[in-house]
């Protein structure tokens, strides 16, 4: 499949975002200009909500170091900061390159399968659009990044056009739902093994 076949949020960012800064585009979505030195990645604590209950986690490390490149890559992808966008940003992400730390992975990896139920179209096609693009995660950014415009950090992620088959995407989707499925079926095949008689 082709260039064409990418979703236009992937193709272009929302024209009125095109030339602004990406400090502009973060507040625009709801988050701060400066994501390096964002409240959200400085406390021990930070809040998950959940059917409107506001759940308090721990604040690992990992999530600290994750944190400011998954709020750029809602920037570039354009996908909102929702339960739906946190859905198809998670299957971005592992199809553009996830975040190295393996509890990181974990933690966002259950999101592929929920998106895949409720928005399969949606979440394949962020899968899609993932694989012609590469993560910010390996790259040298600080506060200075709030200064470049959205289309200099839309560059960032690019890769030069590869086609890629699509009975290749499908396997790799598949693969990775099957993950993100495993994920909620092992704790119960677990815990029935653990509660029968042996």
């Amino acid at each position: 499949m082709g260039k064409d076949a990418m979703s236009q949020c992937d193709v272009d960012q929302d024209q009125h975002l095109k030339h602004a800064t990406v400090g502009e585009a973060l507040i625009k979505i709801g988050l701060s200009p400066d994501p390096f030195s964002a409240a959200s990645i400085q406390g021990d604590v930070w809040h998950f909500e959940l059917f409107g209950l506001c759940i308090p986690l721990y604040n690992f490390g990992w999530r600290r170091r994750a944190l400011p490149f998954h709020d750029l890559h809602h920037v570039v992808t354009s996908y909102p900061c929702t339960m739906r966008g946190e859905m198809q940003i998670a299957t971005w992400e592992f199809a553009a390159g996830p975040f190295e730390n393996r509890f990181a992975q974990l933690f966002c990896l259950p999101l592929v399968a929920i998106g895949a139920v409720v928005m399969p179209q949606k979440q394949f096609t962020a899968y899609r659009n993932g694989l012609r693009r590469r993560s910010l995660f390996t790259l040298e950014l600080d506060s200075s990044v709030s200064q470049l415009t959205v289309t200099q950090l839309d560059a960032m992620t690019r890769r030069s056009f590869i086609p890629i088959a699509f009975w290749r995407e499908i396997i790799g989707y598949s693969a990775l739902v099957g993950a993100s499925l495993l994920m909620y079926v092992l704790p119960v095949l677990v815990l029935r093994w653990w509660l029968l008689p042996h």
